[in-house]
């Protein structure tokens, strides 16, 4: 028959190789994953397998003479800071603490809070003497109140919402350890089978708990892999992000005709796209051998655009000469400490300076300043860096894209015969602004190989081309067909413009679209309007509405609504605009001859009618046009 000292010593054994076994496996486990959680179990376990060791030494040291259930003042002392303190703080990240409920909270604070006491009470009681520490009221009471507070705790703990497969195997295992060193103080101090028993029950409480955190740590590691799966899905989709920026500018690079035009777009769109305070682009004048500012946008520009004070900077000399002269990005987290920051408009803690770069030569230089320190981050840098890239290639090609522009005033003054002669409706029904966009997302689309989006775009241009020739040999179209030709132009805009870009069609009240007839493409112009005027000069979020609706049987109602930059500040962009490239649109005009044609005699009411929205303090927020077309017999 085994005895309760076999018992108690074959428990220890077990205790002592699954204790070897986890410690072994939690750090190979946390080499892995480097989860900060495993450091605190390591060293739970550690204070256990001290302790164990420690009961070793004392009973093979006297020739088991020494009781086995003797608990000494180093037993309780490493129970209280080694095993109870680390294995508090591990509950913390393992239940989520600092995001869980305020009962969760109070409870795990309560219970650390209690262990630091025990922790300070064990030496303390120690110097003055007292051999049992726990005869002393205050620290029976203080040993019950933590381990109702870690009952608590649990409790709270089941409260958890969504709990984790590692959080429900935690609990489990918490769940077992309690349970077992209930029982075996029962047993213990009810059943009187003495103190031995309730200590080999204590052990085989923790071997259990032992058992359970073996699992929750495989599916700790599980849970760590998928998040760094999931890690790698955030990198691609910031990498998305940072593509998604770099295509805009480089499809607002391959808009511009001349360098200036082009230096003067990346400026405006590093300011109003990355959020930089400034934007300053130099180019290497070589005979001089220096940096001459021929772009900016921010405080360096006045209402002319043109730069205020512009500064030329030797090569080599202050951050922006250093990375002419070595070709190398910098960046620069506090200029207050760098001894070569050039003052120029105003003094600013953070600058991003990179090459422009042709052939191996430094053509010139962006750069950007900014108020706050550490301002410039990795994702900056390397938009900047491609950009740069983006911008050297297009200084090679300006010849090829004058030629290219050349063309393309050809096809406008083409357009525009083709209205004059009247030869078909299709000059008023669609803007060579809307065609040049095309051809030149096609063109961008084949410079980046993306063979793929150049096909849909072509398939889908082509098909709306049709469409478009077909509704222009006939008198009326329904409305049916009218709404397929403004989702397929639409769904062409929204391919050149992005995700930001969406777009609705909605009906007011329900009626037979094909039998609704009207000339077609009669609203085309007025969503172009809103494309070209209010929503591409827009950042972030460009939403288009189109309501039809049928007022009295006598007209369809037909609204257009975006979110864009308003009339006023379309207005004077255009006014701008037209410096660099002139062009007079009569595109709503033609809509408005054609609406007045199918007007009643003798009504003078106006059919185009529009409102600028605002909002409480007077800031556009778009625009809303309203068309009223009778509808014919």
């Amino acid at each position: 028959m085994i005895t309760a000292e076999t018992m108690y010593l074959l428990t220890m054994h077990l205790l002592l190789g699954i204790l070897l076994v986890m410690i072994i496996f939690s750090v190979y486990s946390w080499m892995s994953t480097k989860d900060r959680m495993l450091v605190f179990y390591i060293l739970y376990m550690v204070g256990g397998l001290i302790i164990i060791g420690n009961k070793y030494v004392d009973i093979f040291s006297h020739n088991y003479k020494t009781s086995f259930t003797e608990v000494t003042w180093l037993d309780n002392m490493f129970s209280a800071s080694v095993m109870a303190i680390p294995y508090t703080i591990f509950l913390y990240d393992a239940f989520s603490v600092k995001t869980g409920s305020k009962w969760l909270k109070f409870s795990w604070y309560f219970v650390l809070t209690m262990n630091i006491s025990h922790f300070i009470y064990l030496p303390v009681v120690k110097l003055i003497g007292v051999e049992d520490y726990y005869e002393i009221p205050f620290g029976s009471t203080l040993l019950g109140v933590i381990f109702l507070a870690t009952l608590f705790l649990i409790a709270s703990a089941f409260f958890i919402k969504n709990k984790t497969r590692f959080q429900a195997l935690i609990l489990s295992g918490f769940v077992v350890y309690i349970s077992m060193f209930l029982l075996a103080a029962v047993q213990e101090y009810y059943f009187k089978s003495g103190l031995l028993k309730g200590m080999t029950g204590f052990y085989l409480a923790l071997t259990g708990e032992m058992i359970f955190f073996a699992l929750a740590s495989s599916q700790r590691i599980t849970d760590v892999y998928n998040e760094s799966e999931k890690l790698k899905v955030i990198s691609y989709q910031y990498q998305l992000e940072i593509e998604q920026v770099t295509n805009f500018f480089a499809t607002s690079i391959n808009q511009q005709n001349s360098v200036d035009d082009m230096l003067w777009d990346v400026s405006k769109n590093c300011i109003s796209k990355l959020g930089f305070e400034d934007c300053v682009i130099y180019l290497k004048d070589e005979t001089k051998n220096v940096l001459v500012q021929k772009a900016a946008w921010g405080p360096k520009t006045n209402d002319d655009d043109r730069i205020v004070n512009p500064i030329e900077i030797p090569i080599g000399k202050g951050i922006v000469g250093t990375v002419g002269r070595t070709g190398i990005p910098e960046n620069i987290g506090d200029t207050s400490m760098d001894s070569r920051y050039i003052i120029d408009d105003a003094s600013r803690y953070s600058e991003l300076a990179v090459p422009i770069i042709q052939n191996d030569i430094v053509v010139g230089v962006i750069d950007s300043e900014n108020s706050q320190k550490g301002f410039y981050t990795q994702r900056h840098l390397q938009i900047l860096v491609t950009i740069a890239s983006l911008c050297a290639s297009k200084m090679e090609k300006i010849a090829a894209e004058e030629q290219t522009r050349e063309k393309e005033i050809e096809v406008f003054k083409l357009s525009k015969d083709m209205a004059n002669w009247q030869i078909t409706a299709l000059r008023a029904q669609m803007n060579p602004h809307f065609l040049f966009n095309a051809m030149n997302s096609i063109q961008q689309f084949t410079l980046a190989h993306d063979t793929i989006n150049a096909n849909i775009y072509l398939s889908k241009f082509s098909t709306l081309l049709r469409k478009v020739l077909h509704s222009s040999q006939q008198p009326l179209i329904s409305v049916e067909e009218e709404v397929e030709q403004l989702e397929l132009y639409l769904s062409i805009e929204q391919l050149r413009m992005g995700v930001d870009f969406t777009y609705k069609i909605s009906f007011v009240d329900e009626f037979e679209l094909d039998a609704v007839k009207i000339p077609g493409m009669l609203i085309q112009p007025f969503v172009e309007n809103s494309l070209k005027h209010g929503l591409s000069l827009k950042d972030g979020e460009k939403r288009l509405s189109i309501i039809f609706s049928i007022i009295e049987d006598e007209y369809l109602k037909v609204q257009v609504v975006d979110n864009g930059i308003g009339r006023q500040r379309a207005a004077e962009l255009n006014d701008r605009q037209g410096k660099f490239l002139p062009h007079e649109s009569r595109g709503l005009d033609l809509v408005r001859e054609r609406l007045q044609i199918l007007q009643p005699k003798g009504l003078e009411t106006s059919l185009i009618s529009f409102v600028d929205l605002k909002d409480e303090r007077a800031i556009p927020q778009g625009t809303e046009v309203t068309i009223f077309i009778p509808l014919l017999d």
